[in-house]
């Protein structure tokens, strides 16, 4: 029920999100696929970084199921599903409404890295806002994930290697890159880890994923 409180009758817009869901089933091993893993695994809203589902894989086996809810209005709204474990790095995949619809029935694979000395690892989804150091909203889960993966490995201790879409003189790629790179060490300072376990440099746009004149989504990523 509505009750109209505006002069004149104007009115309000009610806006309905219908939501539906779909099943994910996947297997999770070491990276040598040797080893099945009981790993945590969540359905966030990468918007918001509400975890909106949660299951375990299965320790003898890797397997896992869940029913996850996405909001079928939106096509182009995000997902995350990440997979965690102890002594593990966690994996991230993002997935948008329109994917999840096609997505196959058939189980998804994922394979996590173990923490080790010198180990080199990708974070998708820590993204920036283009030419500032300034995280966009989908980048908090990610975020979080690393803080809790800090706080349960305590003698861990990482680099962080800040990126750009681009070589911009005008920007200064190289001091963009840093101020990114010691954003993150500054959210996990924020969040209880000793910043001696962590060191932030820049890598300007000397090792971009993509070329600039990618997708959206390339560009993204590049940052």
């Amino acid at each position: 029920m509505l009750d109209n409180v505006y002069d004149e009758g104007q009115g309000v817009i009610v806006e309905f999100g219908y939501y539906d869901t779909k099943k994910i089933s996947g297997y999770v091993t070491n990276e040598s696929s040797d080893k099945k893993i009981a790993a945590e695994v969540s359905w966030d809203d990468a918007e918001t970084g509400k975890t909106l589902a949660t299951t375990k894989a299965d320790a003898k086996t890797g397997y896992f199921e869940m029913e996850v809810p996405f909001v079928i209005t939106n096509p182009e709204k995000m997902y995350i599903l990440a997979i965690d474990a102890e002594e593990y790095f966690f994996e991230e995949k993002m997935i948008s409404v329109e994917k999840l619809k096609a997505l196959s029935p058939k189980p998804l694979n994922f394979a996590l890295p173990e923490l080790k000395k010198g180990k080199r690892l990708q974070v998708n989804n820590i993204h920036f806002e283009g030419g500032q150091p300034v995280f966009i909203s989908s980048a908090y889960p990610s975020l979080k994930r690393l803080v809790k993966l800090m706080k349960k490995n305590k003698t861990l201790k990482i680099l962080v290697e800040g990126h750009t879409n681009g070589c911009d003189a005008r920007t200064n790629s190289q001091l963009l890159s840093e101020r990114r790179a010691l954003r993150v060490k500054k959210y996990l300072f924020d969040n209880k880890i000793d910043d001696i376990r962590i060191e932030a440099i820049g890598k300007g746009c000397s090792e971009m994923l993509y070329p600039i004149t990618g997708t959206q989504e390339q560009q993204q990523l590049n940052r």
